[in-house]
């Protein structure tokens, strides 16, 4: 298989060629791996590497001491992530450096953009929260599994339709490991007690646009890990024999290899569409339809990965696992409203972006 499903442009497809080829020789699948035994789910290596590389300030401006990207060349390199199981604390900073960076205050900017894209701090996002901001400026309640927390100096909180920024150094805030069953990453608590926040700290109307970024770099790196199944899948359907003849020739495993194939197809079209998007505001519900195909491939795909390595090779059978439990943000993926008319707007949104994408890469 190639590189890259998202990279369709000469630039892109480099991006993701340097991105796999990094991620290889640094061993990230070992790293991910080492994590069932009690390793760190932040090495260290990993993350001076991706800091090396200047991945932390794709998506934040030269002035802020980045490389003046988006979202596009981000969800190329979370779906090399993706595939790799790498990791660390990467997807929620660059979530955090590229939200701040579209729609974060100049003072908020000047603060923490420069440190984010630097890799000098660790960010971490919540879009669900149970929290609230007093009439005196104090923020109270509780975050459940906020994804790396206990790495993360600085975090945004949703507090209704609003995002607070602050640092996890404050007095009043306090964050608690919890267990997980991804091990690949650090996952949190955050309980709040009388936080102080002041004005500046505080984006007014942020957490659609917060949402809309999580979902579209959540979706990139769920397909890189739904194509790292569906290529070991195909592989192993070609070397493993039954009855005298490789399964690869029975019927039934065509069939399921074909679907893995399908779905990861829709998912690439979707979340290739809504990446490529300037305006977070009108791409929220092309984010959301990326995210819900996302969800479904990645699961599909890792279960069905797993029944066709079942009684086979271990190591091979480990990896489908581990890409099975990572589903890290998938409950933002928000199923109310889901009738008839919302079902036909996404079935809409996807047809249009399954033909954008193809033209695109067509030429």
């Amino acid at each position: 298989m190639t590189t890259s499903a998202l990279a369709i442009t000469d630039e892109h497809r480099d991006l993701a060629d340097a991105a796999s080829g990094y991620l290889r020789r640094a061993d990230a699948l070992k790293a991910a791996r080492a994590t069932l035994d009690g390793e760190t789910a932040h090495p260290a290596h990993l993350w001076r590497g991706q800091v090396a590389l200047g991945w932390t300030g794709l998506a934040v401006d030269e002035r802020y001491g980045g490389s003046g990207f988006g979202l596009a060349e981000l969800s190329v390199v979370l779906e090399a992530m993706g595939r790799e199981l790498c990791p660390g604390p990467f997807m929620p900073t660059v979530v955090l450096a590229a939200w701040l960076n579209h729609c974060g205050s100049h003072p908020l900017k000047d603060r923490y953009l420069p440190a984010l894209a630097e890799g000098s701090v660790v960010g971490a996002v919540t879009t669900r929260a149970d929290l609230d901001l007093d009439a005196d400026g104090r923020l109270s309640g509780n975050c459940p599994a906020v994804l790396c927390a206990q790495d993360a100096q600085v975090l945004a909180l949703v507090v209704g339709d609003d995002v607070v920024v602050l640092e996890s150094s404050v007095a009043g805030v306090a964050v608690t490991g919890v267990d997980a069953l991804d091990t690949s990453r650090h996952v949190g608590d955050v309980a709040m007690s009388g936080v102080r926040i002041g004005d500046g700290q505080l984006i007014r109307h942020g957490a659609r646009s917060l949402g809309t970024v999580v979902r579209i770099l959540s979706a990139a790196e769920a397909l890189g890990a739904s194509l790292a199944c569906l290529e070991m899948a195909c592989d192993y359907a070609k070397v493993r024999e039954q009855f005298g003849r490789t399964i690869g020739h029975f019927q039934a495993v065509k069939h399921h290899l074909a679907n893995m194939l399908v779905d990861t197809e829709l998912t690439t079209a979707a979340t290739w569409d809504a990446a490529r998007a300037d305006d977070l505001d009108s791409a929220q519900f092309a984010a959301a339809v990326a995210l819900s195909h996302a969800v479904r491939t990645s699961v599909k795909t890792a279960q069905m990965n797993i029944q066709l390595h079942w009684g086979g090779i271990h190591v091979g059978a480990q990896r489908a696992s581990l890409s099975s439990s990572r589903k890290d943000f998938r409950s933002l993926v928000d199923q109310r409203g889901a009738g008839p008319t919302r079902r036909r707007r996404r079935a809409t949104i996807w047809q249009g972006a399954w033909a954008r994408f193809h033209s695109a890469r067509r030429g």
